[in-house]
């Protein structure tokens, strides 16, 4: 698994306004959901193009397990990479070196200050640097211009390499989101700008290693490993949960500041049923709730011979079928309840999984992890 710093150059801009949540993540591990993985494959499939020009041999269907997740390579993936490719070698000229995601590390600022540049390519000649940033996800569009991450890597690299920089280009390929510059976003900034960032830089590693940090709540909560547990944003949740407004009083200025904050709320209670979710799934008990079982949906079992036997109730299968055999539960809504029951050989129920719930739910626990261990040593007793 790759290394990943904890002041690191995709979290700076949470960790440069809230020092503090380096010290409370510490130890949390940090789950990479499905669009972090897909992203993941998406970057190591472009590293072949944009190093050789050539296609990656991946096709159409391919699954590539990353993660825990199996990921699908789409045809939509590959011309995402292909544009990425293409942007960066279109921009090169003769004599330019190219490198591909290459490692960068700054230990005379901070032995943890490293990371992974996406692509650079350096014209020594003109003193110029370009840096590239893949983005695959199409949820969040992401801006070039004063982009922290942008100088953030375009310092590291110059520093790592004692190159003499005279300006940068950064670029950022983001294929899947409808941006209205298009998927293709650049900025432009002189060697001054990487000088007044290496001072910001140093001086916000500084704040991070006191041990006294300030956690300071904000929308670069979004992305906090330690978001669920973090003692600032409950405090902030809580207090807004206790204000009252009434129309006869009105404070529009209170209300605006209130709604500026529910994104870091709602991402709050999130992040918080996601870690205690976890935390039960791990074995860890939680007082109060328990696992269970998610509803049950009942589905065939085996389609072919419902679509004969349904032919008994009148069906036709324009009455049956969508694109595929509707569900037992819309099949029972044209037969009746009576009827279905004679149906009942052919159908179950399946749950789609665990979810927590409060210990009053009616649904019998599921013990997971060493919990299931601790119940069984219990039933021994």
């Amino acid at each position: 698994m790759t290394e990943h710093s904890r002041i690191g150059g995709s979290s700076y801009s949470r960790w440069s306004q809230c020092p503090g949540s380096v010290r409370l993540s510490k130890g949390i591990e940090s789950k990479a959901g499905f669009p972090a993985a897909e992203g993941t494959v998406a970057h190591k499939l472009s590293e072949t193009p944009i190093a050789t020009g050539k296609p990656t041999i991946r096709e159409p269907g391919d699954l590539i397990q990353q993660e825990g997740f199996d990921i699908e390579v789409t045809q939509e993936m590959l011309d995402g990479i292909q544009l990425y490719a293409d942007t960066v070698r279109n921009d090169m000229e003769p004599g330019d070196e190219l490198y591909v995601e290459r490692k960068v590390h700054v230990p005379e600022i901070h032995p943890n200050l490293f990371g992974t540049l996406d692509t650079a390519v350096w014209r020594e000649r003109k003193h110029h640097l370009k840096v590239y940033d893949f983005k695959y996800g199409k949820g969040v569009g992401v801006e070039a211009e004063n982009n922290q991450q942008g100088v953030f890597y375009a310092l590291l690299f110059a520093m790592s390499n004692n190159l003499r920089v005279k300006d940068v280009e950064f670029i950022i390929v983001q294929p899947r989101f409808e941006h209205p510059e298009g998927p293709i976003r650049r900025w432009r900034f002189d060697a001054v700008q990487l000088l007044e960032f290496q001072a910001e830089l140093e001086d916000a590693v500084e704040r991070v290693m006191d041990p006294e940090a300030p956690l300071v709540p904000g929308k670069h909560c979004q992305w906090c490993p330690a978001g669920a547990i973090c003692p600032e944003v409950k405090r902030l949740a809580t207090n807004m949960a206790k204000k009252e407004f009434e129309s006869t009083a009105l404070d529009t200025a209170d209300l605006a500041d209130s709604m500026r904050f529910l994104p870091v709320i709602e991402r709050w209670t999130k992040q918080v049923r996601e870690f205690a979710y976890q935390q039960a799934m791990d074995g860890v008990f939680i007082p109060g709730f328990k696992l269970v079982e998610k509803r049950g949906i009942r589905k065939w079992v085996k389609e072919e011979t419902v679509a004969t036997e349904l032919q008994a109730f009148g069906l036709d299968g324009s009455d049956m079928f969508s694109r595929k055999l509707k569900s037992p539960a819309a099949i029972e809504k044209l037969i009746g309840k009576q009827e279905m029951k004679e149906m009942d050989h052919l159908h179950r129920k399946e749950s789609s999984g665990l979810t927590l719930v409060p210990e009053a739910d009616k649904r019998h626990a599921i013990a997971q992890g060493s919990a299931r261990a601790r119940l069984d040593f219990a039933e021994q007793i």
